[in-house]
């Protein structure tokens, strides 16, 4: 939602950072119709219950701390639930990119529900921040399948880890080239039998 908000260039409706001018003041007109526009876009992309809680409030930022202050709190079983969800999925007889997706998907949720912010400028917050990820590339190779084994141990053994996007991308790509040999092994093995 904060994505949209901020492409439209209305996260000060949410924030507070552009308040309610009075009545009188010639701005107020310009201010109302972008509050209940954006008012309108929150409201509508909750469930009717949640919509009906919120019809209330006069302005969209009192809207948002109502929401932030119901659903953006830590919440100890689903991290839990998320962590063990995580630990425990493997690869299987998923392939390369639904196991990805998979774990990508559990970590956002794990994310949102942990609700730690970061100034990702310090260095304290800098060093978090690769741990985290360093944590994200151990668990994802650790959970893929043998087959990938050889490419596994090379990344294992680089002297600078890359990132997550970028392992996902060697592993692909040596799949290709795993497959691509597959089938010139056969198609060779065909033509001399």
């Amino acid at each position: 939602m904060t994505i949209a908000l901020d492409a439209k260039n209305k996260i000060a409706f949410i924030d507070g950072s552009i308040p309610r001018p009075s009545e009188s003041n010639h701005n107020f007109r310009i201010w109302s119709r972008c509050n209940s526009m954006v008012k309108s876009w929150i409201l509508n992309s909750v469930s009717k219950q949640i919509y009906k809680s919120n019809l209330r409030f006069n302005d969209v930022s009192e809207i948002w701390t109502d929401l932030e202050t119901r659903f953006h709190i830590t919440n100890l079983p689903r991290s839990y639930n998320l962590s063990q969800q995580i630990w425990s999925l493997q690869q299987g007889s998923n392939d390369l990119a639904t196991y990805y997706t998979k774990l990508k998907t559990l970590w956002n949720e794990l994310d949102g529900a942990e609700c730690i912010e970061t100034c990702h400028r310090c260095d304290c917050c800098k060093a978090t921040a690769t741990k985290a990820e360093h944590a994200k590339v151990i668990k994802f190779l650790a959970g893929l399948n043998d087959s990938y084994s050889v490419i596994r141990s090379q990344i294992i053994m680089k002297k600078n880890v890359p990132v997550l996007s970028e392992i996902y991308n060697l592993l692909d790509q040596d799949h290709s080239q795993r497959t691509i040999n597959r089938v010139k092994c056969f198609y060779v093995s065909c033509c001399f039998s």
